[in-house]
């Protein structure tokens, strides 16, 4: 039987597709194992064409990769269809077995099937934040792949910067004219922010001299679109009788398109704050929005807090 630790076998337990998509795929190379063990004299159970509607639809390229594994392989001097070779029937039983038993290592969630066709809608000033990401599609349309990997493929791209999670928690910590910064934690960061920041109203939290009123506070408990746009710092600049013509600068599209990654595929719960300063030099009044997101992934959390200040004398 084939060694488990295989580059091929572990390319297909952790290619990017949901669950639902293996279990298809496994159940039809089960299937087709299956009918040689049955039937290891027919010939037409030994012959198979990855091409035709059935196959297509189900095998994603690394499923394709297993009938390889297999034995399968092409034909001469024809390229369209896979027949087993004969010294790998022997092979069959134990390959029954391998595939009864194979499970998916990183799953794509569902949702983000959903997810790429409303990312597919959007307006093009906010696809600028993910262009590095969906410029990679051009690689998978000139695939001959089934349109069901075509749908999903957004989602599986986006996958793959979650696979290092500590990696990734520590990239996005970012300390400029806002500041963002994640970590795992146990605690509940949104309950202690708020006891800071409500428990003591005349305290400031952002370098002013007085603080002018309670803040405004709004929950966000779903994980979508809507929420990473909420983590868009340049709202602030919006504040005032003209606002601020030109942006400082921020961190780059592969940033951005990691945090998205981030944010709609766990588990959120999250509020933002925000509330006004009076600065300590001159009379400028400094704009404040605090945000706090405990993003589950599994047994993990992560908190992710977002503060952006303006002040109007800028």
């Amino acid at each position: 039987m084939c060694d488990p630790l295989h580059g091929a076998w572990q390319g297909f337990l952790s290619a990017p597709v949901s669950v639902e998509q293996f279990d298809e795929a496994r159940g039809l190379l089960a299937k087709l194992v299956r009918n040689i063990h049955e039937r290891p004299d027919e010939p037409k159970y030994r012959r198979v064409r990855p091409g035709n509607a059935v196959l297509s639809r189900s095998l994603f390229p690394q499923a394709v990769g297993v009938l390889h594994l297999i034995g399968f392989a092409h034909e001469q001097p024809s390229k369209e269809w896979l027949e087993l070779r004969d010294e790998a029937v022997s092979t069959i039983p134990a390959w029954l077995e391998q595939l009864s038993h194979a499970r998916l290592l990183h799953g794509v969630p569902s949702s983000l099937g959903q997810a790429a066709r409303v990312m597919e809608g959007a307006v093009p000033q906010n696809m600028a934040f993910f262009s590095d990401y969906w410029s990679s599609l051009d690689i998978w349309r000139a695939r001959s792949v089934c349109r069901r990997w075509r749908a999903d493929c957004p989602g599986a791209l986006l996958q793959w910067v979650l696979l290092d999670l500590p990696q990734l928690v520590r990239e996005l910590n970012f300390d400029g004219w806002f500041r963002l910064s994640s970590s795992f934690t146990v605690s509940d960061p949104i309950a202690e922010f708020q006891a800071m920041l409500v428990g003591s109203p005349l305290t400031c939290y952002a370098g002013g001299a007085q603080r002018l009123k309670r803040p405004a506070i709004l929950d966000i408990d779903v994980a979508s679109l809507e929420a990473f746009r909420r983590l868009n710092p340049w709202e602030m600049l919006r504040v005032g009788r003209y606002g601020v013509k030109e942006r400082p600068e921020g961190p780059s599209l592969d940033w951005w398109a990691k945090l998205h990654a981030l944010v709609v595929t766990s588990e959120l719960r999250g509020r933002q704050w925000e509330w006004s300063e009076r600065s300590n030099v001159g009379h400028s009044l400094l704009y404040v929005r605090h945000i706090v997101y405990v993003l589950a992934r599994g047994p993990t959390r992560v908190t992710v807090t977002m503060r952006a200040v303006w002040d109007s004398a800028f």
